[in-house]
């Protein structure tokens, strides 16, 4: 029997809920999201952008959000999306990925492996010499909206810009900041930040960063990214090993592009199939070959 857990905004675990549900709704294209849709009593415990999970003896057939509320009486329906539609309103910052020479932090051999990756950039060169690299889903799930940030503090060549409204009271809490995909620790207070070079603090209200001004350019050219801050709860999936290794020919340049159609169109501009897979933890993106 299917089994519906709904877990509310501020709530740390889903409760079961028992509703009249409809079976979820899975396209095989992965252009398009799943959906599922159930109604209940005006009771039920569903509130505006919960999250919803439907499961059966361990497998999980769909992961997603509150789309939509109507109430009619005494009953409520509810229309839900799958977390993957959610890749369809995150957007890129200005990235690229060159497949030799130097980029911002030092040489690299990326290969298509490193564009899928979702966790925290390395700090320390990986087997292919590849240092601080943001991973399409890591960006996705990371980087704050792109703004330009004001100057707080100028001590030539050391700049402090501040990202009003950016501080531990708001989204970002205190999730590790990156810059260009370098760890910028968090300070105790305003004055060891401006006292250590590339790092962060954060009070109540707005965020603070600090870098050497000849190694990085304007703020409004960087991306800045806290860990998994505007999560949407995707992660990488299996990504065909053979296709993974390759390296990559030429550039990718990102400036405001959509995520869910760059993770879709580069698996089938690899020759994968790409697929949105629903587990306990996570909906995670596979590109497998399918190929006979």
């Amino acid at each position: 029997m299917m089994q519906m857990e709904v877990l509310n905004p501020g709530q740390s675990a889903p409760v079961i809920v028992d509703v009249n549900a409809e079976a979820p709704n899975r396209p095989v294209d992965a252009h398009r999201y799943s959906t599922f849709n159930f109604t209940g009593r005006i009771e039920v415990p569903v509130r505006p952008y919960a999250r919803i999970f439907l499961s059966e003896d361990g497998q999980y057939y769909f992961r997603g959000y509150v789309y939509y509320m109507k109430r009619q009486g005494e009953k409520i329906t509810i229309q839900c999306r799958g977390e993957e539609e959610l890749a369809w309103h995150r957007y890129s910052p200005r990235h690229g990925w060159t497949g030799s020479g130097s980029q911002t932090l030092g040489a690299s051999e990326i290969r298509i492996t490193h564009i899928f990756e979702d966790g925290a950039p390395s700090q320390t060169p990986d087997y292919w010499s590849v240092v601080h690299n943001s991973g399409a889903i890591f960006l996705m799930n990371s980087a704050i909206p792109q703004t330009i940030w004001p100057v707080y503090n100028v001590t030539y060549p050391n700049w402090c810009f501040k990202l009003v409204g950016g501080g531990t009271n708001s989204r970002l809490g205190t999730a590790p900041i990156y810059v260009e995909g370098l760890y910028f620790p968090r300070k105790g207070s305003i004055s060891e930040c401006l006292a250590n070079l590339n790092s962060a603090y954060a009070d109540a209200l707005d965020l603070y960063i600090q870098f050497d001004w000849t190694t990085y350019m304007a703020s409004y050219f960087l991306h800045i990214s806290a860990l998994n801050a505007f999560d949407t709860g995707i992660r990488r999936g299996n990504i065909d090993h053979d296709a993974a290794s390759i390296p990559i020919d030429g550039n990718i340049q990102m400036n405001v592009n959509c995520w869910g159609d760059f993770l879709v169109n580069l698996a089938e501009t690899l020759g994968l199939t790409p697929h949105w897979r629903y587990e306990a933890d996570h909906t995670y993106f596979d590109a497998i070959n399918e190929a006979p």
